[in-house]
């Protein structure tokens, strides 16, 4: 992307031009003349955005080009025609043969911590704190990974109509916090474990390993989705419509 103004880059710790970094990969949003990329957040306007949702306040381009590897193998497997060869009913099951686990794991931990680092609205509910700094490291290949801390699990929306959507959010996943993304019709979880114990989780099972890859197939009702998306769209009416009426009563 484009340099912008300069300021401090949060990947190298330098005074460098920054760039236009996308939250989630710009190969990642269906671009369409007619119903372009959706980002829905809920303290500020529904926006239609062509290019996507980006912030040019985080790194520079140097640094934002160390994710285009990741990312664009990303965008290869979450792909409905890649998957199809690997679905099992309403499951696509990959095992270690035929994907990259630790380019996986950096495309999600990627997302994650541009997020934390942003100061968008959109990304307000996203703070690692003390371990933003280790998901760097992790990123820079500096530091191990640690699978245990963060557990990642996927889905995928059966509807259409989800695929123009992207949406960041903070909720809960049976007793646990979970930062979620979804982009292009997938919704990926990520879940801090922080010490907890999530033996008992019915979910334990879809967690990413390094043996096996499973993606379920859901509908947008999936754990109040459809719901969640209604009530933020709600607040962007309130929002806007408030924001006129304080413009008509000057």
């Amino acid at each position: 992307m484009g340099s912008s103004k300069e300021g401090l880059c949060h990947y190298c710790k330098q005074q460098k031009k920054l760039c236009k970094a996308h939250i989630t990969p710009e190969c990642f949003y269906v671009k369409n003349s007619k119903e372009p990329f959706l980002q829905i957040q809920a303290d500020d306007f529904k926006k239609r955005l062509p290019v996507g949702y980006y912030d040019e306040n985080i790194i520079c381009s140097d640094c934002d080009n160390t994710f285009s590897d990741s990312e664009n193998y990303a965008s290869k497997i979450f792909n409905v025609q890649y998957l199809q060869s690997y679905k099992n009913g309403n499951m696509y099951v990959l095992n270690k043969a035929v994907f990259r686990y630790d380019k996986i794991r950096k495309f999600v931990l990627s997302m994650l911590w541009k997020a934390s680092v942003s100061a968008k609205p959109a990304c307000s509910c996203i703070n690692l704190g003390q371990y933003e700094d280790f998901v760097l490291n992790i990123l820079k290949g500096v530091q191990p990974d640690n699978p245990d801390l963060f557990k990642i699990f996927i889905v995928k929306f059966k509807e259409k109509e989800m695929d123009g959507v992207v949406v960041i959010k903070k909720s809960r996943v049976g007793r646990n916090i979970t930062y979620s993304f979804i982009c292009r019709g997938f919704m990926f979880y990520v879940i801090p474990r922080l010490g907890f114990n999530v033996k008992n989780e019915p979910y334990n099972d879809l967690f990413i390993t390094s043996e096996r890859m499973i993606i379920v197939e859901v509908d947008k009702n999936f754990n109040g989705t459809y719901n969640m998306l209604q009530e933020m769209m709600l607040k962007q009416i309130i929002f806007v419509n408030s924001k006129k009426g304080n413009k008509n009563a000057k």
